[in-house]
């Protein structure tokens, strides 16, 4: 793209703007893919193979969150 000198002021700001709209579009549908909802260990760790954001379930067990870091760790 080429933009003369004197139109830099106008069309530079705009120019930005369309970047930053498509660049944000184009990341927050990557973001809407990539979470998932899981129930199971094998869902979670498959998700996580695959660069998921997992929404689990969690009981506040010490132990429990201790089996899902060791089973999810690579």
């Amino acid at each position: 793209m080429v933009v003369a000198e004197s139109e830099l002021e106008v069309k530079l700001p705009a120019l930005l703007d369309s970047i930053h709209a498509d660049m944000l579009s184009r990341n927050r549908d990557e973001l809407i893919t990539r979470v998932r909802p899981v129930t199971c260990m094998e869902d979670l760790i498959s998700s996580l193979d695959q660069h998921c954001i997992c929404i689990a379930p969690f009981c506040g067990d010490q132990n429990c969150e201790d089996q899902v870091k060791e089973a999810s760790a690579k």
